[in-house]
């Protein structure tokens, strides 16, 4: 083997000894199986644009979705995997619903459809399971998640001078000026308080969320007929104010997309890209991580992204760690902690979709619980990065959990085994 084959194989085979040596755990079954099954496929478990979220199709398209949508590669770069090893094995504990009924774990991951869970104590994996026919290797869509990636690359330009958060979006995007982000702040707009008319309620068919944002993304065919917006971009422009601006939090998707035009502007690069550069090959993942792209090439940041586990395990842990991961400071810890203080909780309740969620915030694209020292990274279908400064843990779930009950079903279920996770690994002497 000549020196340049040596160079392009060390890399891989490093990666593979960060392996942690633990048993992977195959999660309890709940029956959504055969989707893209056979060769070919029978004609009805061949997924696509229309069937693509159906129950029995979701799994699937959650771990392949490069393969239905156009995506751009957020590169791992050529050096070596981080380490993950192996810590003291974790028998994940029951808990309580809301109403006291006991959740084992079999229930949990069976009720939330659960594809993957990854427990990380002290850096150390102590739990990782994948449902029957999860590749662990294979990216999985985060879905929401990649709104709180969003948010740390503004936060580390901020932190470098380029953005001032106080400043409008329009003195970076002046194509920006007429929309609703003409006079909202930088910060305003990380926070979901603009006061922008669009809505989100992923229940209701008709909806900004599943039409416009639906069709102008890509993630799914327009109509006959349609004369929409036919890009992210194009959208954003078209948004009107309602309102006045920092009065509330609601959730809106099109705040992300808005700040990556404004951290693409400013940085002179594609979100993929600068997440790249700046954070994914500097953590040591082992795989490669992807964006869906729209039709016209623009990254789709708002809930674009796919990662394996192990790799947004370790993005998790670098948060943690105050942004200091791998050897080196890759987020700025000025940054990381002011994700961590959280935002206005009253502005929160202004939100009628999150009444149940009692305690928390919102601030810098990511969730704030009530629990001390705790931060969320939550996506639709149920994807979360949970992390515990506290108990000293990062918890990674991937789901298939589909619109309605299941994910009713996730949404508060979750939150109460990550605590009950915690709490069992704090006490551990």
């Amino acid at each position: 083997m000549n020196n340049l084959s040596i160079r392009r194989v060390l890399p891989l085979l490093l990666s593979t000894l960060s392996v942690p040596a633990m048993a992977q755990t195959v999660l309890p079954g709940d029956g959504l199986q055969g989707a893209m099954q056979g060769f070919p496929p029978p004609a009805d478990r061949i997924v696509n644009h229309v069937n693509q979220i159906e129950p029995q199709n979701l799994r699937w398209t959650l771990g392949h979705m490069r393969m239905i949508l156009p995506t751009e590669t957020i590169r791992r770069g050529a050096g070596p995997a981080s380490a993950l090893p192996a810590g003291k094995p974790m028998t994940p504990p029951a808990f309580h619903d809301s109403d006291g009924t006991e959740i084992n774990f079999e229930q949990w991951m069976r009720r939330t459809h659960a594809d993957a869970l990854l427990v990380l104590h002290k850096g150390r994996i102590v739990f990782e399971g994948y449902a029957q026919g999860v590749d662990p290797a294979a990216p999985h869509t985060m879905q929401s998640v990649t709104k709180s990636f969003t948010g740390i690359a503004a936060l580390m330009l901020i932190e470098e001078g380029k953005i001032d958060r106080n400043a409008p979006l329009s003195r970076y995007v002046p194509e920006l000026a007429r929309s609703a982000w003409g006079d909202a702040t930088i910060q305003q707009t990380l926070d979901m308080t603009v006061a922008v008319r669009y809505n989100e309620d992923l229940k209701d068919p008709n909806s900004d969320v599943r039409r416009a944002y639906a069709f102008a993304s890509g993630s799914f065919a327009p109509p006959p007929g349609y004369t929409g917006p036919r890009h992210i971009y194009e959208m954003l422009q078209g948004l009107p104010r309602e309102g006045e601006h920092g009065q509330g939090f609601t959730y809106k998707t099109v705040n992300p997309e808005a700040i990556a035009w404004v951290v693409s502007r400013v940085s002179g690069q594609k979100p993929a890209q600068f997440i790249s550069d700046r954070i994914w090959s500097r953590i040591g993942a082992e795989a490669d991580a992807y964006v869906t792209v729209d039709p016209a090439g623009t990254d789709m940041m708002g809930g674009g992204m796919s990662a394996t586990a192990r790799d947004l395990a370790r993005f998790g842990e670098m948060l943690r760690l105050d942004g200091r991961f791998n050897g080196q400071q890759i987020v700025p810890a000025a940054a990381v902690r002011d994700i961590f203080k959280g935002g206005d909780v009253a502005k929160f309740r202004a939100d009628p979709l999150r009444h149940s969620m009692t305690g928390y915030s919102y601030h810098d694209f990511w969730w704030k619980p009530p629990a001390p020292r705790v931060i969320q990274a939550l996506g639709g279908f149920g994807q979360h990065i949970y992390i515990d400064r506290t108990a000293q843990t990062v918890i990674v779930k991937y789901s298939s959990a589909t619109i309605g009950a299941p994910y009713d079903e996730s949404k508060r279920l979750d939150p109460l085994g990550f605590a009950a996770i915690s709490a069992s690994l704090a006490a551990r002497k």
